[in-house]
């Protein structure tokens, strides 16, 4: 029976513990789940909150300057690629390399309006948790003033039946918010709800809740007699009116604060139905919206939220695969390579394993390769060119950024271009044009020729091959052509 009784007790305890686990495992899931960061759930103070304001602040500033270079340095290594393509004897190598630099350069125009965009909505998040910590920062100090001491205090006003108090003068703010106030459990705050995928809601002080950190303050007065004064007073030991106070009142002491219970901030619903990511649960904010502020918070988290993890555009992105894959440079190689020219439609699907097979070959053969060589040695090249007066030497990468470049490119271009030669003057040839015993109907053909007298010959003022002088039957050339005809027959005489 004492056996049977022990393994009760032991089956107990055990059912006990994992209770006890049960409820302490639900409590810190209830308190995990109330804003979905289990930072923001340890907010329970104005000070804490506004620590966290101004951590959040500083996470969304940083987070608006992440890829802000981005689309600056995919311009200059477009302009880079660009001018290594004007050197380029190879149409494909060249086809190559404006590929890339066309791809680049939409990728830089990408980068630059995503950046915007994200920027716009983590910068306004900044600022409004910034002007939220300002804030409340500035409550908290405000609310424990310290006075000067003030030797003449009271003041008789007979005629009213009163008397009148005044402090001393305001000389600091007590309030205090650093160290450990600021602090959850003395750790510091990191902010880390920033572009959490699970943070729901915002921990936040209305005015209901910021008033309660001013104290209400007493002072007291020193009378000269003891015991004088007494008060219908309630549980607080404080009452409406005093009587037998006929004694002389010596002093009076600056105002204290009472210790009194403040209020902390409450979760706020940033997403519509909790759904993080889903519609903001504020999608307006109107001008006389009467909590405003809130309001503005809530939007501005809601909507940098949405932004903070989305990437830009960068350089790191230019992987030899997607450069592959990119059917712009897959057509710039067809359009170049006379393996390739003819195809067209569904032949260039055929042919684009050997048409990658090229382009891998040049830009290095591996995406290792692709982004030392490519990405980044090619920026400390040397390039010549000629440039006002004389040729010119630079980087790479600091002519990608001058407007030198265009006087590169266009330098390197002209290299490679083939020069025209002269072109050699058209002349008529007499032996070979307008023979005399040639048809009248072919030889009208010709627009130097015409048909005389049944002999093709060719027309007065054509220019003879050979001859300055333009052809005439009549005159001078008539004579040396009689001459002629003289001299071939006593030629033929004498040989005969």
């Amino acid at each position: 029976m004492t056996r049977h009784r022990g393994r009760s007790n032991a089956t107990l305890r055990k059912v006990l513990c994992a209770a006890a686990l049960f409820l302490i495992e639900t409590a810190q899931y209830a308190q995990s789940s109330a804003t979905g960061d289990d930072e923001m759930n340890k907010v329970t103070t104005q000070c804490q909150e506004a620590t966290m304001a101004a951590a959040l602040a500083d996470k969304y500033a940083a987070a608006a300057r992440t890829g802000q270079d981005n689309a600056a340095q995919l311009s200059k290594l477009s302009a880079i690629w660009r001018t290594k393509a004007s050197e380029q004897r190879s149409p494909t190598e060249s086809a190559i390399l404006i590929a890339l630099a066309e791809i680049a350069a939409q990728k830089a125009a990408a980068a630059t309006e995503s950046y915007k965009r994200k920027a716009e909505k983590l910068q306004a998040a900044a600022m409004v948790y910034a002007k939220r910590a300002g804030y409340l920062t500035g409550l908290i100090q405000a609310a424990r003033l310290s006075y000067a001491t003030e030797a003449n205090m009271l003041k008789a006003d007979r005629s009213n039946n009163k008397m009148i108090i005044r402090t001393g003068k305001p000389n600091g703010l007590q309030g205090n918010c650093d160290g450990s106030h600021s602090q959850l459990n003395g750790v510091e705050i990191k902010a880390a709800a920033a572009g959490s995928a699970t943070w729901k809601k915002l921990m936040y002080s209305s005015d209901r809740e910021t008033i309660t950190l001013f104290p209400v303050l007493h002072t007291k007065l020193t009378l000269s007699t003891s015991g004088a004064c007494t008060v219908s007073a309630d549980l607080s030991g404080f009452g409406p009116s005093g009587s037998s106070c006929g004694t002389t009142w010596s002093s009076a002491t600056n105002p204290r604060p009472q210790t009194t219970a403040t209020t902390g901030p409450k979760p706020e619903a940033i997403y519509k139905e909790d759904n993080v990511g889903g519609d903001c649960a504020i999608s307006k904010v109107e001008q006389d919206d009467t909590d405003k502020e809130l309001h503005t918070l809530l939007r501005a988290t809601c909507e940098a939220q949405k932004v903070y993890n989305q990437a830009i555009d960068s350089v790191a992105d230019l992987t030899l695969d997607t450069v592959l894959e990119n059917t712009a440079m897959i057509l710039a190689v067809r359009n170049s390579d006379e393996r390739f020219k003819s195809l067209k439609g569904k032949d260039v699907d055929s042919a684009a394993e050997k048409i990658k097979t090229t382009i891998k070959a040049f830009l290095g053969g591996s995406p290792e390769k692709f982004t030392q060589l490519f990405i980044t040695k090619i920026t400390d090249e040397d390039v010549e060119y000629r440039g006002a007066e004389e040729t010119t030497k630079a980087k790479r990468k600091d002519l990608a950024q001058k407007s030198d470049s265009a006087t590169a490119i266009t330098y390197f271009l002209d290299k490679k271009t083939p020069k025209p030669q002269p072109e050699t003057a058209k002349t008529s040839s007499a032996t070979d044009k307008c023979k005399a015993d040639t048809d009248e109907n072919k030889c009208t053909e010709d627009e130097d020729c015409e048909h005389k007298g049944g002999k093709c010959k060719l027309k007065e003022g054509v220019k003879v091959e050979n001859d300055a002088k333009t052809t005439n039957t009549t005159g001078n050339n008539y004579v040396v052509t009689h001459k002629a005809s003289l001299f071939m027959a006593l030629f033929t005489i004498i040989n005969s």
